[in-house]
């Protein structure tokens, strides 16, 4: 279940975790990307938006 808002801990706690070359890579949810890129509002975000 995705949240309209998810705080950062929601959208970590359902992040997928991938191992590289020995790291931990955390990938979060794409629904929960697409809310955390509009809750931050910054141009970067919301160009990033028309792309996903």
């Amino acid at each position: 279940m995705i949240l309209e808002n998810p705080s950062f801990d929601e959208a970590f706690a359902r992040a997928t975790e991938h191992h590289v070359r020995g790291v931990a890579v955390y990938v979060v949810h794409p629904e929960d990307l697409k809310t955390l890129k509009r809750a931050f509002g910054r141009p970067i975000d919301l160009r990033d938006l028309e792309e996903l």
